[in-house]
This record gives C-alpha cells, sequence and structure tokens, in this order.
C-alpha cells in the first residue's frame, strides 16, 4: 500500500544465471522481457528496482569445472566475461 507523497515501489529480476556456458537465447528472452517492463514501470513513474545477476558457486558449476578439469573459480571465471558484456549497451 502506497500514501500519496510516496511513490509506488516495483521490484523486478532475473533468474540467476548459471555460468556454466555461454549466454543463449533463454536468457536474452527473461533478460529482454525483464528490462521492458522495468522501462514500462520507469515510465509510470514507479521507483523501479531490476535486478540481475549470476550463480558462480553451485553445484552445477562444481560439476561442470570438474568435467573440464578446472577450479570452479576458474571455470566460472570464463564464462562470467560473457554475463557481464550481455546487456552492455542497454540504457
Amino acid at each position: 500500500m502506497t500514501s500519496e507523497s510516496s511513490p509506488s515501489r516495483f521490484y523486478l529480476t532475473t533468474p540467476i544465471y548459471y555460468v556454466n556456458a555461454r549466454p543463449h537465447l533463454g536468457h536474452a528472452y527473461s533478460t529482454i522481457v525483464c528490462d521492458a517492463i522495468a522501462r514500462r514501470k520507469r515510465r509510470w513513474a514507479s521507483d523501479t528496482w531490476f535486478l540481475t545477476g549470476t550463480d558462480e558457486h553451485g553445484q552445477k558449476i562444481e560439476r561442470s569445472a570438474a568435467q573440464a578439469g578446472r577450479t570452479p573459480a576458474e571455470f566460472a571465471a570464463q564464462f562470467q566475461r560473457s554475463f557481464a558484456d550481455f546487456g552492455t549497451g542497454w540504457a
């Protein structure tokens, strides 16, 4: 519930992406849809918080790293940059 003196707040997140492979169409779809919703909410003057991120410590990372013969940190680092660059240029 909001009052007349404070703007409404809207929180929106994407799924937490696993960095065990490069970003793909599913990641793009989720991110683009959330970005569009956040932009629309901001246009309506809602105080909008849009959050996205990656999971670099899950079992999927550990298993994929073991298969590749690397530590989880080394394995995640090779893909993390792809995810960080994924949204570059979006305003």
